[in-house]
């Protein structure tokens, strides 16, 4: 794996040539239009480097650069994010700082739009096709970077390295290292092993959680009934993904797809989130939501009932063992025994 000395001048040489070009940098087919003139002129006023913050609030615009505009925006990025202190991302998560922001845009612009990957479509504005408008040492380069963010020590925390083995497998497969790196990511995300609980009775719920949705059918695709940016996003993470081998960090970044999920998804899912939840690691994942409060809220009602009927006899049970788990440890149990008479 390259340094980023190494990398520098892997870019330099990549893209040798890819200059600041003179005006027009936007392209000229839409040059009536007011956004793009403003666009122009953002740009044009910079004539030196870009620092951090220029780059953070027009990194999604870079699309509508010329060719020789968008290589040399391209170049100037990744040296600026080479440069970044990359140890501030997860030692100052609520650091709101231009560069660390910019380090999170980089990465995740580099990952095609979720839905071309899904759809494996090359034609799409914000997708593979942006990508494809690079050499192919360019791209090579960029697959280093992504790389290196991949196996860096600098970030402790599975999120960008999650983002950079997204924008590698659904893009940048330039490098057969890079591409391999990103492949044992993703399987070691879906490898997870529980350990036992603290408490017996915790383990004992866990257990039976185990049990009653050890046999409970994959669903089919589309697993969810919405499929905007976010939830392509959820429908390739999770597709052919054992609730099983989950690993926590991995179930708390897909929690959000709970609230698009069909009856069979969510009946297969819904497990992993309540495991991590008695286990204390469910993070940004919340099945009491799901199970309690849209189950009570009657404008969700419906959706809930129906999710409800989809689950099998002992899948049922485990999750009222749990709920009664919950009301007993509550402060306020009320809504959880409200939400029980729906699941008995």
């Amino acid at each position: 794996m390259r340094e980023r000395k190494q990398l520098v001048r892997e870019i330099r040489q990549a893209f040798d040539g890819a200059d600041r070009p003179e005006p027009p940098l936007v392209r000229t087919d839409r040059a009536h239009d007011p956004w793009f003139a403003e666009l122009e002129a953002e740009f044009a006023a910079h004539g030196g480097d870009l620092d951090p913050a220029f780059f953070r609030k027009h990194i999604f615009s870079a699309r509508h650069l010329r060719p020789d505009a968008f290589r040399w925006f391209v170049r100037s990025l990744l040296f600026e994010m080479l440069a970044l202190p990359w140890e501030i991302y997860d030692s100052a998560p609520h650091d709101e700082s231009p560069e660390r922001a910019l380090i999170h845009a980089s990465v995740y612009w580099l990952r095609p739009n979720p839905i071309a990957a899904l759809e494996k479509r090359t034609d799409y504005e914000d997708g593979i096709a942006t990508r494809l408008r690079l050499a192919p040492a360019e791209r090579l380069a960029i697959a280093h970077v992504l790389h290196l963010v991949l196996e860096s020590p600098a970030f402790v925390r599975p999120h960008l390295p999650h983002l950079a083995s997204q924008a590698i497998a659904w893009c940048w497969r330039d490098d057969p290292a890079a591409t391999d790196a990103a492949e044992r990511f993703r399987a070691e995300a879906r490898s997870y092993s529980r350990p036992p609980a603290d408490e017996p009775e915790v383990e004992d719920l866990v257990r039976q959680i185990e049990r009653a949705f050890a046999e409970t059918p994959m669903p089919p695709a589309p697993l969810l009934t919405f499929l905007d940016e976010e939830g392509a996003d959820y429908e390739l993470e999770l597709t052919g993904t054992a609730w099983q081998t989950m690993q926590p960090w991995l179930i708390s970044s897909t929690g959000v797809a709970f609230c698009w999920m069909s009856p069979s998804a969510f009946r297969y899912f819904i497990p992993a989130a309540v495991r991590a939840a008695l286990l204390g690691v469910a993070g940004d994942a919340n099945p009491e939501y799901h199970l309690i409060t849209s189950v009570n809220d009657a404008s969700y009602r419906k959706k809930s009932l129906e999710r409800i009927r989809a689950f099998a006899p002992a899948e049922r049970a485990a999750v009222v063992a749990f709920l009664r788990w919950r009301a007993e440890h509550s402060s306020e149990p009320d809504a959880i025994r409200q939400a029980l008479h729906a699941w008995l």
